[in-house]
């Protein structure tokens, strides 16, 4: 049974809450950060998956919602927490 909900309107919510654990200082407790990855990232990748097609841009294309400094910054963040450790044992 498909969802009635608007697919970009599902997208951006999950996605907004994928943001806010990301840029919220005091999630920054790897295992909320965890546990919130592991319910969003599956979620996002279906909503992503429901959205409509739409055709390719043509002519100019817009420039990035997110500069290289505060994509950097998110990565950062989010290496801080899981460092380079392998992780297969995480516990949610």
């Amino acid at each position: 049974m498909e969802s009635e909900q608007d697919p970009i309107a599902e997208f951006k919510a999950i996605a907004g809450r994928y943001v806010a654990l990301i840029e919220d200082d005091s999630a920054l407790a790897e295992r909320r950060v965890i546990s919130g990855l592991a319910e969003l990232l599956p979620a996002l990748y279906v909503a992503a998956l429901r959205l409509p097609d739409v055709p390719a841009l043509s002519g100019h294309v817009p420039d990035s919602l997110i500069t290289t400094h505060q994509q950097q910054e998110m990565y950062r963040r989010l290496a801080q927490l899981v460092g380079d450790e392998k992780r297969q044992d995480w516990r949610l």
